[in-house]
């Protein structure tokens, strides 16, 4: 920290109670919790992270105004979860609902965020009524599935079964076990961020073949819908509102639009190797962008320099490396491409 001749040093501790949290600063995610529900007071909350197993995890402590004490919390909870998902793209780890007056500030009246975290840490605020994930329910995982096992079921419980194996799926990425999610309820307000959304819609791209928008899974969809979705790109080959509302001169963007999305060719194993899948168009379109731009062209890629101070450890930066690539097959992808169905991706 520099200090200036003559004047006062000040230290802004906002991002060293956050860290990184993708980039969100507190006091922009406490006003969107202060505004989740009537119940809440505003500017009586904290927003926080800690280390749980070794990942940084988003806490709310937020204070309940008096009246509502006694009313349905659980409710209040869920709405907090909601409107930080949607808002930040954010999964709340923790929701804490405390008295009012209890959230600890300064003489000004300005949220002490590193006190509230200590006793957050040592239990000992003034809890109403407060929420968790068990990260120990985060080892559940569904069944395996295919489009083949899909197919193979009675056309009139695909629908269901779907619906299913959709929500084990959620729960597998939300770290919870899948008893505890309203099937009822759209993925945004069961607390899925932008990450989570892009991991659950990769397993489905490798499982099923199919491609579900991001703003499908983190937008108002409840299970029932996502699987309706998903099952009529399985049974049809395109997804089911690709047409939907279009009419006159429209139509012929909607068939341009519908040639893009429909699942030609599906990312179905071929050959004898089992790690050799067809490419996409999006794959063969990002290709060929990259080689008419040059390699060196910043337009699909991010550069970023980072200077660490001290010792390098590189045997664990190696297994670090190791870890993120063993759990991300894009990163283990290379690809042939000639424009001709011989154009291959292998893992």
């Amino acid at each position: 920290m520099r200090s200036i001749p003559g004047q006062p040093r000040l230290l802004n501790c906002a991002w060293s109670d956050m860290r990184s949290m993708s980039g969100h600063r507190p006091e922009d995610i406490e006003l969107t919790v202060e505004k989740a529900h009537g119940a809440l007071r505003p500017g009586c909350g904290a927003a926080f992270s800690v280390d749980i197993e070794e990942e940084e995890r988003l806490v709310i402590v937020q204070e309940v105004k008096r009246q509502y004490r006694k009313a349905n919390l659980e409710e209040v909870i869920f709405a907090i979860r909601q409107a930080v998902a949607e808002e930040h793209g954010l999964q709340v780890h923790a929701v804490v609902l405390v008295r009012a007056g209890s959230v600890p500030k300064t003489s000004s009246g300005k949220i002490q965020r590193h006190a509230c975290r200590s006793r957050f840490l040592e239990k000992r605020l003034d809890v109403l009524r407060d929420e968790a994930i068990d990260e120990s329910s985060s080892e559940f995982k569904g069944n395996l599935l295919s489009r083949e096992t899909i197919m193979a079921w009675d056309a009139s419980s695909r629908q269901s079964q779907l619906e299913l194996y959709l929500l084990q799926e959620a729960a597998h990425v939300l770290k919870v076990h899948p008893g505890r999610l309203n099937p009822k309820r759209s993925l945004s307000s069961l607390g899925i961020d932008s990450l989570m959304a892009v991991q659950l819609a990769s397993q489905l791209e490798v499982n099923l073949q199919v491609t579900v928008p991001m703003a499908k899974i983190l937008g108002a969809a409840t299970f029932a819908e996502l699987a309706s979705f998903v099952l009529n790109q399985i049974v049809n080959g395109v997804a089911d509102d690709v047409t939907a509302g279009n009419s006159g001169g429209d139509q012929q963007q909607s068939q341009s639009y519908q040639a893009s999305n429909r699942l030609v060719p599906h990312l179905a194993k071929t050959g004898a190797d089992a790690n050799i899948f067809p490419v996409t168009w999006q794959q063969e379109s990002l290709w060929l962008q990259h080689q008419t731009k040059g390699a060196g062209s910043q337009t699909l890629n991010i550069l970023l320099a980072i200077r660490l101070k001290g010792c390098l450890h590189v045997g664990a930066l190696e297994q670090s490396l190791n870890a993120i690539v063993s759990r991300h097959a894009i990163l283990r992808t290379t690809y042939t491409l000639w424009f001709s169905s011989s154009d291959k991706q292998s893992i």
